[in-house]
């Protein structure tokens, strides 16, 4: 249960375009995407870049600063 009340947290602010959204409107919006890879040596650090640089409207964790200690780490 308390995955659900995490959802509604996150999704409060969030208010859809329109009151519900076909299967058919799902897929013409997919076929209208363009998907790519990049191979990569550094998938952690890849992932902080693209983070960082586009904060995801749903994305709670965000990387931390580097060089910052975690409290009681030290």
């Amino acid at each position: 249960m308390r995955d659900a009340i995490a959802l509604d947290d996150l999704l409060a602010g969030f208010t859809p375009p329109q009151p519900y959204t076909m299967a058919a409107d799902i897929v013409g919006w997919l076929g209208r995407c363009e998907v790519r890879w990049q191979e990569t040596d550094n998938p952690a650090s890849t992932k902080e870049a693209l983070v960082l640089a586009l904060r995801p409207q749903f994305n709670r964790q965000m990387p931390k600063p580097r060089g910052v200690v975690p409290e009681g780490s030290a």
